[in-house]
């Protein structure tokens, strides 16, 4: 879940959830936890206004474009992040317990003892860095009862290309069975325009899905959101679909580096076919002859991992190694109740599954008290 701010050259403040649009819930224990979350603040059910549109009909010319409302599954609200999707993690690492190191990658990690039974059980160091800067000398630090693998990309071969170091997870000897897991479950990625307008789009909708069109799969109106910045622009978020998302990536050289100024100027030619598109479908949804208001903003952002490829533990929720203390979980090992608005409620059941089998193993070998 993450947000984008952007401040024009005449100071007006943008802001776009570029990830995941919203979320809903069908779990008690999510559920729980959301509860918390909307009375900390942190999160606000998101009463808009759904829609779907196919463009079936003017792909064979057998009518018009039709558009009809999309109510959410029964019992489910839309939730968003407030006043960004951003400000849950925000919440989470400052609740009391909870201590987080930004900008610091692991690079590796050593198993110093393995959990024989003995009071103490399996022991961990890790090998970190700052992030920024990556001439600067590692530093062993732990000792560590456990260790909780929350991020695919730590056993990712994209690591070479990155850091030009192999992944993290590719240190600790024998554990392939986990990292050919990881390594097994494929990233979904999705090119997403964020567009501002300078005045309100006259669309009654403020998410629409789209159903045969080339490039747009959804597109969703942030500033109907509760908690956005008030303005008197209009704030979208365009999905592409995977089609479309693919020729876009495929459109770039693998040799940019994301940022670079060439990559820079691929990103404005994907920009603009993606505009296109957004401009087509937004056309046949104002009224006839109604155009556009003045365009304010616009850019193609790719969300590289969108989307786990498949599930790998549906059942348990996380993937355990108790003899060394070692958990791996995420979006990517419970299979969402609904795609995907799902995954955050999938996430967030692993992390909790993830918490209790840490608790478990450690106490058992001693060395924590379960407070779960």
């Amino acid at each position: 879940m993450s947000t984008r701010r952007v401040t024009l050259e005449d100071k007006t403040e943008l802001q776009f959830d570029h990830g995941v649009s919203y979320f809903t819930c069908s779990s008690p224990h999510f559920q729980e936890l959301l509860d918390e979350w909307v009375e900390a603040g942190v999160v606000a059910p998101w009463e808009c206004r759904m829609g779907m549109m196919d463009f079936e009909g003017q792909k064979d010319g057998s009518g018009a474009l039709t558009i009809v409302d999309k109510a959410a599954p029964v019992g489910r609200t839309r939730y968003v992040g407030h006043p960004k999707m951003s400000s849950i993690g925000t919440h989470i690492a400052s609740s009391s317990g909870v201590k987080v190191r930004a900008g610091t990658r692991v690079t590796a990690a050593q198993l110093t003892a393995e959990d024989t039974g003995a009071p103490g059980g399996a022991t961990w160091s890790l090998t970190t860095r700052p992030s920024n800067k990556p001439t600067q000398p590692c530093v062993v630090e732990g000792p560590f009862s456990a260790v909780v693998v929350a991020d695919r990309q730590v056993a990712s071969n994209s690591n070479v290309f990155m850091y030009g170091e192999v992944a993290p997870i590719e240190s600790i000897p024998d554990i392939s069975s986990m990292a050919d897991v990881l390594q097994s479950v494929g990233d979904v990625s999705v090119f997403v325009l964020i567009v501002a307008f300078q005045h309100p789009l006259a669309v009654v909708h403020d998410g629409i899905v789209v159903d045969n069109h080339n490039v747009v799969s959804s597109f969703y109106r942030d500033s109907s959101k509760p908690g956005r910045p008030a303005a008197s622009g209009d704030q979208w978020v365009m999905h592409a679909g995977l089609n479309a998302s693919k020729e876009y990536i495929s459109s770039i050289p693998a040799s940019c580096a994301v940022g670079s100024e060439d990559y820079e100027k691929h990103l404005v030619a994907v920009t603009d076919k993606m505009y296109e598109a957004f401009q087509e479908v937004l056309l046949e949804l104002s009224p006839l002859g109604t155009p556009l208001p003045p365009l304010i903003y616009k850019k193609a952002h790719r969300w590289k991992a969108a989307f786990p490829s498949q599930s790998v533990a549906p059942v348990d929720g996380c993937l355990v190694d108790h003899s060394k203390h070692l958990v791996a979980c995420g979006d990517f090992c419970f299979e969402p109740s609904e795609r995907p608005s799902g995954f955050v409620e999938a996430a967030t059941l692993s992390g909790r599954a993830a918490a209790i089998k840490v608790a478990e193993i450690c106490t058992r070998a001693q060395v924590l008290e379960p407070k779960l």
